[in-house]
């Protein structure tokens, strides 16, 4: 039997790992940070679209990016729309590690 612990049940370090796997995926930084460039609502076909990823794999990353509270999704009749949240932090975590990328290359 696979046991399964919430959030509140996890440790800060585990939970941060557990934020860390979602984030390290090219396709959910894609995703992160073409919410954030728009910065205004896009329906999840939009995103598929934009970033020629299919719809059922573009779903899939979005659940697991709000599985770790960095994503929301406010759903707009049979629309799914997904925001970024806590945005400031999610910037600022996206850019630090790409200085930490740039600076190892240098």
């Amino acid at each position: 039997m696979h046991n399964v612990m919430t959030n509140e049940e996890k440790s800060t370090d585990e939970q941060v790992a557990t934020l860390f796997e979602a984030l390290g995926n090219v396709q959910r930084i894609k995703i992160l940070q073409l919410l954030l460039r728009l910065n205004r609502p896009v329906h999840l076909k939009g995103i598929s679209r934009e970033l020629k990823i299919d719809y059922a794999s573009l779903y899939r990353h979005v659940e697991k990016l709000k599985s770790v509270g960095v994503v929301g999704v406010h759903d707009v009749g049979r629309s799914r729309v997904p925001y970024v949240k806590e945005r400031d932090k999610v910037e600022q975590i996206l850019g630090e590690a790409s200085e930490i990328c740039m600076s190892k290359t240098s």
